[in-house]
């Protein structure tokens, strides 16, 4: 059995434009009950993408989560034509902070995926 895990496809919106645009109990009620949300230990993006990391699937993060962008780096809407799949990410913007961050949860979560990126100089 093939398992993998994904916080959103293409098709919705990044974590954080979901938290700038859901309804105050989706954004809190929900989180709170479910993952023991607080604020102390982080950001909600932050949060999800460690339980994200936590599975047993295979894991795939967009950058787009891990930069904690909001709905202008969504890649598709659907039913619309022109604006689609036209997000990129600008040169530099990974920063070295950022590619640590994620060693280390990894590293925390044993998840060999992005163990092997790291180590082989993708950032």
């Amino acid at each position: 059995m093939y398992v993998w895990c994904t916080q959103e496809p293409h098709d919705n919106d990044t974590l954080h434009g979901w938290t700038l645009s859901a309804a105050p109990e989706e954004m809190y009620d929900m989180p709170r009950e479910y993952i023991d949300y607080s604020s102390d230990r982080g950001s909600l993006e932050r949060q999800l993408i460690r339980i994200a990391m936590a599975s047993v699937g295979d894991i795939v993060i967009p950058i787009q989560d891990w930069l904690e962008l909001g709905s202008e780096a969504r890649i598709n809407q659907p039913s619309t034509l022109g604006c689609n799949w036209l997000w990129r990410m600008n040169a530099g913007t990974c920063t070295s902070a950022l590619a640590n961050e994620i060693a280390q949860m990894t590293n925390c979560m044993e998840d060999s995926v992005y163990c092997d990126a790291i180590n082989n100089g993708v950032t």
